[in-house]
């Protein structure tokens, strides 16, 4: 996690320095530093595991890159079509004797016109590019979607924003005989997203369940299994002693865990079978579609991210550990069909 955070902290001043230069014109200089910044973050991004960090972050990349690419037509458009020996073609320079091997920061200025870091990383701002390019006539930017200067690693209190929902919509789908009933758009960071809140009223009156999800083998993914099965047994507590059926088709990553997850299916089945609920699983290594078929009524729930949509909670003691509705999610989108 230090290289991470070592990572971060030399790319955010790298961004800062390409911002400044951008501002002033200095645009062959701005691009040199937004690339060798981008790659900071790319690299850390591969260590990084926080969804907290890297939703911001990526969001704020694509704004780097984007400019990236004004600027190299600006640049070319100056030199007739070239860009100048400084930037090495648009190339991020890596270490000398190094043989690209290894990410080799350039040093920052002495004299920073940034305040400089402190230790305290809530503090860190990624700066916004300019949105015009000074003293040349062409149209302003327009960044690929709007940006705020706010805290890199966000940990403020956020509201329950319930989830976007569209109206049934009457659309068949190729070559099939289903009809589109609901879309729910899930942002990055909302609350009040449980399963029951999400789509548990679709549960109602379920007796055959197949559910596919290539993603049910770390603890925190069985866990949330478990919750969906507790959810299909409350949602239909009044099935009047009609047995349910429960399908899973998962994955597994290798074969060093497969005794953990089987072990731990077993667990569930035992306990599901004093409910009246048969539950088998099988494994395939080409499953991709994540969904939840309920095959006696025709509905079929397609699950964007499956049923990982949660961030990761700060603590183990914290709202929101427990409580699906308080914790914050993942972006995702979720879509509901019905057969005719």
């Amino acid at each position: 996690m230090g290289d991470a955070s070592n990572l971060l902290r030399q790319s955010y001043q790298l961004v800062q320095q390409a911002t400044l230069n951008d501002r002033n014109g200095n645009y062959q200089e701005a691009l040199r530093l937004y690339l060798t910044g981008l790659e900071g973050f790319v690299s850390a991004l591969k260590i990084e595991k926080n969804e907290k960090i890297r939703g911001p972050l990526k969001l704020k990349m694509n704004e780097y890159m984007d400019r990236c690419e004004q600027l190299k037509m600006l640049i070319a458009n100056k030199k007739g079509g070239t860009i100048g020996e400084s930037c090495n073609n648009g190339c991020i320079s890596t270490a000398a004797g190094g043989g690209g091997g290894g990410l080799s920061l350039p040093s920052v200025p002495i004299n920073s016109p940034f305040p400089p870091i402190n230790n305290n990383d809530a503090s860190l701002i990624l700066p916004s590019v300019p949105t015009s390019l000074p003293g040349d006539k062409i149209s302003p930017i327009k960044p690929s979607a709007p940006f705020i200067e706010t805290p890199y690693f966000p940990n403020a209190p956020q509201l329950p924003i319930p989830p976007t929902t569209s109206s049934p919509t009457m659309v068949k789908q190729p070559n099939n005989n289903k009809i589109h009933m609901e879309s729910i758009t899930i942002q990055y960071g909302q609350t009040n997203c449980s399963y029951d809140t999400l789509f548990g009223r679709y549960l109602v009156g379920g007796t055959r369940f197949i559910i596919q999800d290539p993603y049910i083998r770390a603890r925190h993914q069985c866990d949330n299994f478990v919750r969906l099965c507790e959810l299909i047994l409350k949602r239909n507590q009044n099935h009047q002693g009609k047995p349910i059926q429960i399908k899973l088709i998962t994955s597994l990553e290798s074969s060093q865990h497969e005794q953990e997850v089987i072990s731990n299916f077993k667990s569930l089945k035992e306990s599901l079978i004093n409910h009246n609920i048969f539950f088998e699983y099988n494994f395939s290594n080409t499953i991709h579609d994540r969904s939840i078929d309920i095959v006696n009524n025709g509905i079929t729930i397609k699950l964007g991210r499956g049923l990982d949509i949660y961030q990761k909670p700060l603590t183990k003691f914290c709202i929101g550990n427990h409580d699906l509705d308080f914790k914050s999610c993942l972006e995702t989108t979720i879509d509901i069909f019905k057969s005719q």
